[in-house]
Order: structure tokens, then C-alpha cells, then sequence
């Protein structure tokens, strides 16, 4: 038990990238209109972290912030899962 709430915090982690990489990605793939973005490896980041900003993003709208020309969602989405690891590693661990 000890040990799965240990791999908690990386868990966390590798969920951050993962939408930063999605960001990145959707980026480069409309940059240079890259076919490769259509990979069943790429697209399935790229569908992940929008999915996971998706929910950010309505709730934005709904506020009356557009998600065109900049979409805030990625940014708060990795934010809130900083916090999560945070207060993850503080009531676990008692570290920072």
C-alpha cells in the first residue's frame, strides 16, 4: 500500500507531461502540417491531454474566455496537477 501511494506523486508527473507534450505536439503539427501528428503514438497524446483540458475549456467559455487564438486550459490544467502533486507529497511525505 505504501508503495502505490509512493508512485502517486510520479503518476502525477507523468500526467503533467503528458499534457505538456500534447500541447507541443498539436503545436508542431499544425506549424509544419505534419502527417506523423496522425500516428496512433502522437495522436493518442494529443488526444489525452485534450480530454483532460477539455472540461477546463468549457468551463472558460461558459466564463466568457475564449479558447482562440490562446488556450488557457493546458496552463491551468498543469497548474492544478502541480498543486495536486504538492498537497499529494505534503500529507504523504511532509516534504515541499
Amino acid at each position: 500500500m505504501v508503495l502505490i501511494l509512493g508512485l502517486l506523486p510520479w503518476a502525477i508527473r507523468i500526467v503533467t507531461w503528458l499534457v505538456i507534450a500534447s500541447v507541443v505536439l498539436s503545436m508542431i503539427g499544425q506549424a509544419f502540417h505534419g502527417s506523423w501528428v496522425y500516428s496512433p503514438f502522437f495522436w493518442g497524446i494529443i488526444q489525452f491531454g485534450r480530454r483532460l483540458c477539455e472540461p477546463v475549456r468549457r468551463q472558460l467559455e461558459r466564463w466568457g474566455l475564449p479558447s482562440r487564438p490562446l488556450d488557457w486550459s493546458p496552463m491551468i490544467v498543469v497548474f492544478g496537477l502541480n498543486f495536486l502533486e504538492m498537497l499529494v507529497n505534503q500529507m504523504l511525505f511532509g516534504r515541499r
